[in-house]
C-alpha cells in the first residue's frame, strides 16, 4: 500500500471514531451537569422551578430561563442547597418529554413552580405573565421571587 493510501486510510479511521465518540462524550458531559435527568422527579418532598423549553430558543427564552435559575440558586441558595428547592430546564419538545404540555397545560415554553409530595406532585402554578417582563431583568426576577414566595406560603 502506498504512504497515500495509508495515509488516507489513516485519517477516514479517525474521522469516523471522531464522528463515534463526539455524541458519547456530549452525553457523558450532559449526564454530569444533571445525573437524574432533567425531567426527573425529587425523590422527596421538594418545591420544583421548572422552565420549560423548546428547541429553538430566543433571547426572551434565555433570559427567562437565566433569571429563573439565578432565582433559585442565588436567592432561595439555602433551600436549593437543601434540596427543598429544585431547579429542572426541561426540554418539552425531546422524546419522552411530551407529556409536560398536558401536565401543566403548556401554550409554549416557560416557568412552573411544582410542590412535590412524596415523589409526586401535589400542586402547580404556571407564571406566563413572567413573559411579558424580558425587557426589565429586575422586574422579572422580583416577580419570579415574589411568585415562589407566594407559591411556598399556599402550602403543601
Amino acid at each position: 500500500m502506498t504512504t497515500f493510501k495509508m495515509a488516507l486510510t489513516a485519517g477516514l479511521l479517525l474521522l469516523v471514531a471522531a464522528s463515534i465518540a463526539v455524541p458519547i462524550v456530549r452525553h457523558v458531559a450532559a449526564l454530569e451537569r444533571d445525573p437524574t435527568g432533567d425531567s426527573a422527579p425529587p425523590q422527596s418532598d421538594a418545591l420544583v422551578v421548572y422552565y420549560f423549553r423548546g428547541n429553538v430558543r430566543c433571547p426572551a427564552c434565555r433570559t427567562l430561563e437565566a433569571c429563573a435559575h439565578e432565582v433559585v440558586t442565588e436567592r432561595f441558595a439555602d433551600a436549593f442547597a437543601a434540596g427543598r428547592f429544585v431547579w429542572r430546564a426541561v426540554d418539552y419538545q425531546k422524546p419522552g418529554n411530551e407529556h409536560f404540555i398536558s401536565d401543566f397545560h403548556l401554550l409554549t415554553g416557560g416557568v412552573v413552580l411544582v410542590a412535590y409530595r412524596q415523589g409526586r406532585p401535589s400542586r402547580w402554578k404556571a407564571l406566563p405573565e413572567a413573559w411579558n417582563m424580558t425587557g426589565d431583568r429586575a422586574a422579572l426576577v422580583r416577580h419570579l421571587e415574589e411568585a415562589v414566595l407566594a407559591f411556598q406560603k399556599a402550602g403543601p
